[in-house]
C-alpha cells in the first residue's frame, strides 16, 4: 500500500462519504408465512424520542436479546453485547406484541448504529 502524508485523512473522508452514500443495512430474513400487517404498522410508527424521525425509515428493526446492567440497556448483536444510547430508548412506545425487546439498527464496519430501542416487557 502506498503511504503518503495526508493520505490517511483522504481515506477517512472517502470512507465517510461512501458510508453516507451506501448505507450498510442490517437485513433480517422475514419470518416464514404471510407477514402480519399489524407488525408492519408497529415498526413503522416508531419515532426516535423527541423527534419526528422514523426509526424504521432510518434503520431495520429486529427482535433481539437485551439485558439491563444498572441503568444501561445492552443488546446482543453479532455475537456481543452493545450499549444502547439512553436517548434512543422508546420508553413510552407500546410494547412489541409478544413482549420482546426490539432494536432498529444499521450495521456498519465498526458495528451497529442503534437508532431506536424498545425494551422488553418485564417478566415475573
Amino acid at each position: 500500500m502506498l503511504r503518503c502524508p495526508g493520505c490517511l485523512w483522504r481515506r477517512r473522508i472517502l470512507a465517510a462519504t461512501l458510508g453516507a452514500l451506501l448505507p450498510w443495512r442490517a437485513r433480517a430474513k422475514p419470518p416464514p408465512g404471510p407477514l402480519d400487517p399489524k407488525l408492519h404498522d408497529w415498526y413503522q410508527r416508531a419515532m426516535l424520542p423527541g423527534t419526528a424521525i422514523s426509526c424504521c425509515g432510518q434503520a431495520d428493526g429486529r427482535v433481539v436479546d437485551a439485558r439491563r446492567i444498572g441503568a444501561q440497556w445492552q443488546v446482543f448483536i453479532g455475537g456481543r453485547w452493545w450499549p444502547v444510547p439512553a436517548s434512543h430508548i422508546l420508553r413510552d412506545y407500546p410494547p412489541y406484541p409478544d413482549g420482546s425487546a426490539v432494536v432498529w439498527i444499521v450495521l456498519g464496519p465498526d458495528g451497529p448504529s442503534i437508532y431506536c430501542f424498545r425494551p422488553p416487557v418485564a417478566s415475573g
